[in-house]
């Protein structure tokens, strides 16, 4: 609230933080419409669309919680049940990817530090471009699955760079709004990434092991 009161032109500022607003979604568009299924298509020759068709109840999911760990169960049961993925792979993916998978997280917190230094007119070099990157690649990994885990790791690239960090709280009337399109963003990474595996070890899990073992005893008692 005292960032707000501070702010000496309300009305330009609310129609930058709504450009900020637009870029941030523009930008999980491309990364979860068109990035992600272009890997999964090169690596696969499969169609990455049945990926989102499959985990459609784990998306409107993060929407209502806002949360990767509290979503994790219903996307384990979507790769399980809709996409088929074995469950060793899904039990072992998804659980790390929602620890250190945060592509959606990356992508606020970029865009975040570069509307920062717009909005103080701080010029960002080459040198702190790489800095950005690194410590967003760092941080996002570092997240934690929660409601406004990427926002908090905001400080740390903010001090970084040499921005102010109490400026962070000029995006936070947003953030609740951003944070349920960053959690299905980092659904849908977890989810490809999952599948990626699933295809290129279709029988390297729990399932198959189980299967073979059963095979195996009922050839034996045959034998027997």
């Amino acid at each position: 609230m005292s960032k707000i009161l501070a702010v000496e032109d309300l009305l330009t500022t609310g129609r930058q933080l709504g450009m900020y607003m637009v870029t941030n979604l523009v930008g999980y568009a491309i990364h979860s419409a068109v990035v992600l299924p272009l890997i999964y298509l090169a690596l696969t020759r499969r169609n990455p669309y049945r990926i989102t068709r499959g985990i459609l109840q784990a998306l409107v999911t993060a929407v209502g919680t806002n949360s990767s760990a509290a979503t994790l169960p219903v996307t384990v049961r979507c790769c399980e049940d809709n996409l088929k993925i074995d469950r060793t792979i899904c039990r072992f993916v998804l659980p790390i990817g929602v620890t250190i998978n945060m592509d959606g997280t990356a992508i606020f917190q970029v865009v975040t530090v570069v509307f920062i230094a717009q909005l103080n007119a701080i010029p960002l070099n080459v040198i702190d471009i790489f800095i950005i990157c690194l410590c967003t690649t760092l941080t996002s990994v570092g997240s934690a699955g929660i409601p406004g885990g990427g926002f908090v790791t905001l400080f740390v690239i903010m001090s970084a760079v040499g921005l102010p960090p109490d400026d962070v709280y000029f995006v936070l009337p947003v953030v609740w709004l951003l944070g349920r399109v960053i959690t299905m963003v980092n659904i849908s990474g977890d989810c490809v990434a999952a599948a990626l595996l699933a295809h290129y070890f279709p029988r390297q899990g729990a399932g198959a092991v189980h299967r073979e073992q059963e095979e195996n005893m009922i050839d034996h008692a045959d034998i027997v």
